[in-house]
């Protein structure tokens, strides 16, 4: 059995502080964070969830020329629920178990543990060059 998680995209809205040094900015982030998530299971159709939660993180910024900046940034993303997998079969499970007595010969089922939810976080690293129009 074989469960597949991914995002095709997501947003965030952050607020952003911190310290600048003559054309260095070194600044903190957070906020909130949108995902669509998803999560489909050995071939099944993919079910789509739009989930949300918050983000956090931090980054530098160069302005090395008029108007124009450098900066690397690292954002964490997690998400406040877990998104149902496919179709509400399990997407990680122990198989069900039987064992048998062989003196009284009674059969006992031991059911699967399954989960059936997924987590997922997104770790990014951003690296970009903007162009700041106008003063």
């Amino acid at each position: 059995m074989s469960c597949k998680t991914a995002s095709n995209w997501f947003g965030t809205v952050r607020a952003r502080g911190g310290f600048a040094w003559d054309r260095v900015l070194l600044y903190g982030t957070a906020g909130g964070a949108g995902v669509n998530v998803q999560t489909s299971l050995n071939g099944l159709p993919a079910q789509t969830n739009p989930e949300f939660g918050w983000t956090v993180g931090g980054g530098l910024e160069w302005a090395f020329a008029e108007n124009w900046t450098f900066k690397v940034e690292y954002l964490f993303v997690d998400l406040a629920q877990n998104a149902s997998c496919n179709h509400g079969y399990s997407c990680g499970y122990v198989p069900a178990t039987s064992t048998t007595n062989t003196t009284t010969h009674v059969v006992t089922n031991t059911s699967a543990i399954s989960n059936m939810n997924v987590q997922l976080n997104e770790n990014i690293v951003r690296v970009g060059v903007n162009f700041k129009f106008g003063h």
